[in-house]
């Protein structure tokens, strides 16, 4: 009976070590996966300065039928057809693939730096009714 115990005992806690094994080795895939999106994500948008650009740039490093690239097309396709095409929904695709805290800080300062970009622009003047009356008479 004391052998059956012991055996029992020996089979709980290998199998629990083999769990614990096999989570830690996700775990570590998981933080290499998001090591180098952000590092390719990174090294895009400081050459394109646009996040749709970067977005398509990033489809290279990733299988087709990757989830990364399920992702980012499933975020290019809502930028290109939704009503509101706004950047952080269609970087959420990816935010919820890896619920990475880093990511998520990452896509947030490009947007701003997006922004900041596009208020920077300086608007054409506007031409007058009344010059536009006098260059057609």
């Amino acid at each position: 009976m004391q052998d059956l115990i012991i055996y029992f005992g020996v089979g709980i806690a290998s199998a629990g070590t083999v769990v614990g094994l096999i989570a830690f080795c996700l775990h570590r895939k998981k933080k290499k996966k998001v090591a180098f999106y952000i590092e390719s994500f990174n090294n895009y948008f400081r050459k394109n300065r646009d996040i749709r650009l970067t977005m398509l740039s990033m489809l290279k490093n990733y299988k087709k039928r990757s989830k990364e690239a399920q992702a980012l097309k499933a975020g290019l396709y809502y930028l290109d057809n939704s009503i509101l095409q706004d950047y952080d929904s269609a970087l959420s695709y990816i935010s919820y693939l890896f619920d990475d805290d880093g990511i998520d800080q990452l896509h947030n300062k490009c947007i701003k730096i997006v922004w900041k970009m596009r208020q920077d622009v300086k608007a054409l003047p506007k031409i007058e009714d009344t010059e536009t009356e006098e260059g057609l008479s």
